[in-house]
């Protein structure tokens, strides 16, 4: 008997003990899973956070992806090897959420993303820095030297440097801003603004000089400066009158329409800094006036490039193809037309070009039409056009199309050297090319793109990018403000901690059954 009771009071607590153990042991599994999965979802937020900060993720959903860099643009930022600063003298928050209008806070907001891109195509090499210019003086006297103020946008590149307004990022209609005070955005230059400001204290453009001392068209000077500002490019003028010398780092030289000829001398000094004894590499760029009169510079361009700037002047007889007798020209196709064949140029008061040397790359000396004018356009003589007691008569050109701009392509052997050198000279037929009103209202007019597909050919340089304007016109999807944190919010603030809870729940629901 007492051996059974021993059996039966040894016997009956084994199973109790072995049950609870194993309830332990599950627990405690379950416990250290819940662990490592809350602690693993901690740690991959703050991963998440660090390489979003890092690299920034952008979901740009907007319809012409306005929120994201232009591909022209993107290929100057991935070349740059140098460390860019740039300095925002406002707080973050100021180009993150803007409280202007609609269209300007989209321009704001696409220069804050065009930022955070830049800073992941380099892999940090480009850094923004945000300091409020009124509140933190101290942060803001070592760019002093810069003349910035609270609306400035500093770009810094070892020595050398570049300023801009918040104002820059846009174009607006100043008849609108004038009379109603209003703000209304027509294009943004926000890729042009980075571009533009990105080579200037990172790339290695030669000098461009510009002629100056015979009465040029101010507008003129002041269009071709801001356009070729615009893409990186350092204009110094040259005053030939004044016996000063040209740059012989430069190796494009820009006639601004003077008003008054060029000497025979200064036609001599011209010639001999184009031809560098035979080496060439130099390149001339004419615009002309029509109201002037210049036989000694027109002759240089005639003889050694082939180009007649005739005293004609062109004229639209079809109202479709011009605004107020200002033609618009046709931009055929060419090794000058990259991104712009068959568009359209819009060109006030432009003379006709005679064009002597055929269009064939064969040839030591060929020109290409850069603008062409179809059946539709006439010719008035220039004289008449000047005599204001009559208006003049217009006539048939002997044959067309007419050409309002064309460059002339000079190869020829090198004197030194087994190799081919190069002379370009673009003409274009009229003071108002680059006209500011054209560039700004005129979103059909494609004369910028014409122009700067010209000169970076002549510049010869390889990170020369041509970076156009945004049109503001076009519908905008409104949803890329939070577009950018859609992953981090969908996956890791509610996809993790959901699944996590799932498996708590699943846990729970086993250990009842144990």
């Amino acid at each position: 008997m007492d051996n059974e009771n021993k059996v039966v009071e040894t016997g009956t607590p084994a199973p109790k003990k072995r049950r609870v153990n194993r309830r332990l042991r599950y627990g405690a599994t379950a416990t250290a899973l819940t662990a490592v999965v809350v602690a693993a979802v901690v740690l991959l937020n703050v991963l998440v956070t660090a390489l979003e900060n890092r690299f920034p993720l952008t979901l740009d959903l907007t319809a012409d992806e306005v929120f994201t860099l232009s591909e022209d643009t993107l290929k100057i930022v991935e070349d740059i090897e140098d460390e860019v600063q740039v300095i925002v003298f406002q707080d973050e928050s100021y180009y993150s959420t803007p409280a202007f209008n609609d269209e300007v806070n989209t321009v704001v907001r696409q220069f804050y993303e065009a930022m955070r891109q830049c800073h992941s195509a380099t892999n940090g090499r480009i850094t923004t820095q945000y300091i409020n210019y009124a509140d933190n003086p101290t942060l803001v006297k070592p760019y002093a030297q810069y003349e910035v103020d609270e609306n400035s946008i500093l770009f810094l590149s070892g020595n050398r440097s570049g300023v801009i307004a918040m104002t820059d990022l846009f174009a607006y209609d100043q008849q609108t801003y004038y009379y109603y005070g209003e703000i209304d955005v027509t294009e943004s230059l926000v890729d042009r603004a980075i571009a533009s400001n990105l080579l200037k204290v990172t790339g290695n453009l030669a000098p461009v000089v510009m002629l100056t001392g015979h009465d040029e068209n101010s507008a003129t000077v002041s269009n071709i400066k801001a356009v070729l500002a615009n893409n990186a490019y350092e204009v110094e003028e040259c005053d030939l009158t004044r016996s000063e010398v040209i740059n012989e780092d430069a190796i494009t030289l820009v006639i601004p329409a003077p008003a008054t000829d060029y000497s025979a001398e200064e036609i001599a000094v011209i010639n001999a800094w184009l031809q560098q004894k035979g080496e060439y590499s130099r390149h001339l760029v004419l615009f002309t006036d029509y109201a002037a009169d210049c036989p000694n510079l027109y002759e240089l361009v005639e003889e050694e490039y082939g180009i007649t700037v005739t005293d004609h002047m062109i004229r639209e007889t079809v109202s479709y193809y011009s605004d107020n007798y200002t033609p618009y020209g046709d931009i055929p196709e060419s090794e000058f037309s990259a991104g712009v064949t068959d568009k359209k140029v819009l060109v006030p008061n432009i003379q006709q070009l005679l064009l002597n040397k055929e269009n064939n790359s064969d040839l030591s000396l060929y020109n290409v039409p850069l603008v062409t004018f179809g059946d539709t356009a006439q010719l008035v003589d220039i004289p008449d056009e000047l005599d204001a007691e009559e208006e003049p008569v217009p006539y048939d050109a002997e044959t067309y199309p007419v050409v309002g701009a064309a460059v002339a392509h000079k190869q020829v052997p090198s004197p030194t050297m087994d190799i081919t050198v190069h002379s370009y000279a673009a003409v274009f037929g009229s003071p108002h090319f680059l006209n500011e009103s054209v560039l700004t209202y005129f979103n059909t007019a494609e004369n910028e793109e014409l122009f700067m597909n010209v000169f970076n050919t002549l510049s010869g340089s390889d990170n020369t990018v041509t970076v156009s304007s945004r049109s503001m016109t076009a519908e905008v999807l409104e949803f890329e403000a939070g577009a950018a944190k859609v992953l981090g919010l969908g996956v890791f603030a509610i996809g993790l901690p959901l699944a996590t809870l799932l498996l708590g729940i699943v846990l729970f629901l086993r250990r009842r059954h144990l």
